[in-house]
């Protein structure tokens, strides 16, 4: 009888290649910072986001502080989310949420 970690390996097994090429192109785009240079960490702390990290994407400069935009320019501080990016966002969450709500009735409903 095989043990639970070893079907956990197994079963986590398949995905190791995709997560290892998607670290790799995560860390191959990275962006110079447009005020000090230094290049911008592709991973940022969910404290340090703001609203607009969350919506937009971006980054935060470690080494001089400075809001960049998921393309790589200068962001002045407090600037909001786009409203295209708020609207695209609430669009993909219902289009989640309504078939799930719906499944969910459908299978309670049973």
């Amino acid at each position: 009888m095989s043990s639970p970690f070893f079907s956990v390996l197994v079963g986590i097994a398949p995905f190791v290649p995709f997560f290892v090429i998607l670290l790799f192109l995560i860390m191959r785009r990275q962006k110079p910072c447009p005020d000090c240079g230094e290049p911008l960490s592709p991973f940022l702390s969910p404290f340090k986001k703001t609203w607009r990290h969350w919506v937009e994407g971006g980054y935060i400069c470690l080494k001089c502080g400075c809001d960049v935009d998921s393309d790589g320019r200068k962001v002045p501080a407090g600037t909001a989310p786009r409203l295209r990016s708020v609207v695209t966002g609430i669009v993909m969450l219902t289009l989640v949420g309504v078939p799930a709500v719906l499944l969910l009735l459908f299978l309670l409903h049973r």
